[in-house]
């Protein structure tokens, strides 16, 4: 009997035993829905991980300086620290010295100083008798504010910024502090709009200061998320971190308590895509631990990342067990099922046997039939997964792959087992013997 009949004749007798196969096809339609909506999940994951470790935010380790209460809270024992007793000028900084320590020790990193502002423009007119107007100062008629990051030449290469006209800065308008800035594209025509900005200047609200536009950079959809809040890099001013505007330390920009301060507060180690984390990691911080005690913080956004993706694998995983229980309780009702209707069946066996049937054919004929209801389980299976990588997505709110491999694996798996549970009866069907099967009781 070829393979076209043996599965004729294990369709028709499904079909005939209807109720118990729909019963069947329903445990492994769900065991295996299950299966690939949670491998959609670990896929999902895996490839968050690797898009995610793409992106500059998580290839960096930070050594911050004390200066934020929430951290001061995140790293201290006293959960009773009094909000008061940290005061601004009390707040530790590093120096430049100590980034170009950094440096030294981390040469195959781009080590950089990041901190990030925004910064209101003046808002006075500008008029032919204002000196700096004369000069080609740009005085905004309007209120604004520059959304900013203070930082130093090696910022950009990390961050992989090109640079469309004019110039970046360099490590000497860092060493001397000087006022320059460079724009990023949406920002340079939100402020200037058609007209060149190299060598224009701005002036900041409470900065006696302009500063002087040094260049532009190309036009870029990079987003940097970072303590929960989104930058578009495409609409940052870059200035250096020791020429940082006059700071409001008060409640509002009126306050009288403004100061200029220039001292670092958070140096980072950024490193290649290729570049391995955790060992790097772990020397930031014994280098921390060594150089600053307690006074410094090392923190590494990659971590966050594989603690919330550990925690979406533990739920996969819990999911996946049970899962994977009730797949192997639908293999048991298969092979249970198989056993009953062998012995249903016992005296047709006993006939094809004395009409020619040879051992191979009884086993095949049971086993094909395995192998239809686990089939048609799986087709199941995947039209429910298709609701369950939507679900999950939703809830989540993460966008998972339903990708052919993981279809692939959940009818494999799906298959195997129905196949394996399917063996024992059908050797069962293919020993019995035409004697034993005909004699009538």
């Amino acid at each position: 009997m070829n393979f076209r009949d043996l599965l004729f004749l294990a369709v028709r007798y499904c079909r005939k035993r209807l109720f118990e196969s729909l019963l069947i096809v329903l445990a492994i339609g769900l065991g295996v829905g299950v299966i690939v909506t949670v491998l959609a999940l670990f896929n999902g994951v895996r490839l968050q991980q690797a898009e995610f470790l793409q992106q500059p935010t998580y290839r960096t380790v930070r050594i911050n300086a004390m200066e934020d209460i929430m951290e001061a809270f995140a790293n201290t024992d006293n959960p009773l620290i009094s909000i008061p007793q940290i005061q601004w000028e009390e707040r530790p900084q590093f120096t430049m010295e100590d980034l170009e320590m950094l440096r030294q020790t981390f040469p195959n990193g781009y080590v950089f100083a990041q901190q990030t502002g925004a910064y209101p423009l003046d808002t006075a007119s500008s008029s032919s008798s204002d000196s700096s107007a004369s000069q080609g100062a740009i005085v905004m008629n309007r209120e604004d504010t520059i959304p900013t990051i203070l930082t130093t030449p090696e910022y950009f290469a990390f961050m992989e910024l090109a640079l469309q006209s004019g110039s970046l800065f360099e490590g000497t308008d860092v060493d001397q502090a000087n006022a320059v800035v460079v724009l990023g594209a949406g920002l340079a025509e939100r402020l200037f709009g058609q007209e060149d900005p190299v060598g224009q200047t701005l002036r900041l609200a409470g900065d006696e200061r302009p500063y002087y536009v040094l260049g532009v950079l190309e036009p870029t959809t990079a987003v940097v998320t970072e303590r929960g809040s989104s930058r578009e890099l495409n609409n940052q001013a870059y200035m250096p971190i020791t020429a940082a505007p006059r700071r409001i330390t008060g409640r509002g920009v009126g306050s009288s308590s403004a100061a200029l301060h220039t001292g670092i507060t958070e140096m980072r180690v950024g490193l290649p895509v290729a570049a391995s984390l955790a060992p790097v990691l772990r020397e930031v911080r014994d280098y921390a631990a060594m150089n600053y005690g307690d006074v410094a913080a090392v923190y590494a956004p990659f971590e966050d990342l594989q603690t919330q993706q550990q925690r979406f694998l533990f739920m996969g995983i819990i999911i996946f067990l049970f899962a994977s229980i009730g797949l192997v309780i639908a293999a048991v009702n298969i092979l249970t099922l198989m056993l009953a209707r062998i012995l249903r069946r016992t005296r047709n066996i006993g006939l094809s046997r004395a009409l020619g049937a040879d051992q191979r054919g009884i086993f095949m004929q049971f086993f094909v039939e395995a192998g239809v209801l686990g089939a048609a389980g799986s087709i199941l299976g995947l039209i429910i997964s298709y609701g369950g990588v939507q679900l999950v997505s939703r809830l989540l709110d993460e966008p998972l792959v339903h990708s052919f491999i993981v279809q692939l694996s959940g009818v494999a798996v799906a298959l195997a087992v129905t196949l394996i549970f399917g063996i024992y009866p059908a050797y069962q069907g293919a020993r019995i013997r035409p004697v034993d099967a005909l004699r009538v009781d």
